[in-house]
């Protein structure tokens, strides 16, 4: 998650075992301090480039590139309808 979650700037991350530290980044979230609200914010943000849509989109992109051409809808619907 290091790669997406930025401690202190769009979450806050805690180690797996620490409870203590699990606690006190909940209580920090659930202050409603002026910090924590721009925090919320900015992983609202963050999360948005991580949307199933843009996902779709880049594997599409990657598929065409490796194709060499555009996908058309129709090839699309075909590989849906497989799974």
């Amino acid at each position: 998650m290091r790669e997406v979650i930025r401690h202190g700037d769009n979450g806050w991350l805690v180690d797996f075992f620490d409870g203590e530290a699990l606690v006190e980044c909940t209580l920090q979230a659930l202050a409603g301090s002026q910090q924590g609200i721009e925090l919320r914010e900015r992983a609202r943000r963050g999360a948005q480039d991580y949307s199933i849509s843009k996902g779709i989109q880049g594997y599409l992109q990657e598929v065409e590139r490796l194709l060499g051409r555009r996908v058309v809808s129709s090839e699309i619907s075909r590989v849906v309808e497989a799974f």
